[in-house]
């Protein structure tokens, strides 16, 4: 949010990982303002997250919340 200038607002992302990262970005909820140009900005904000080794599930999916 804040590399999108967004710093005051909330995000909720559901989305799927396996081993291999994020496969999918399931929804994007923006609070307050959400325009379709602060929703790309974090969806591509989420696909450049590299995930730890922490995140050892085959298939899962996550809701995401900042």
């Amino acid at each position: 949010l804040d590399a999108c200038g967004a710093q005051d607002r909330r995000a909720t992302v559901s989305l799927q990982t396996t081993l291999a990262g994020i496969v999918e970005l399931d929804s994007v909820s923006i609070g307050g303002r959400g325009d379709a140009a602060l929703r790309d900005c974090v969806s591509e904000g989420m696909w450049a997250i590299g995930l730890p080794s922490t995140f050892d599930d085959p298939w899962r999916r996550w809701v995401a919340k900042a």
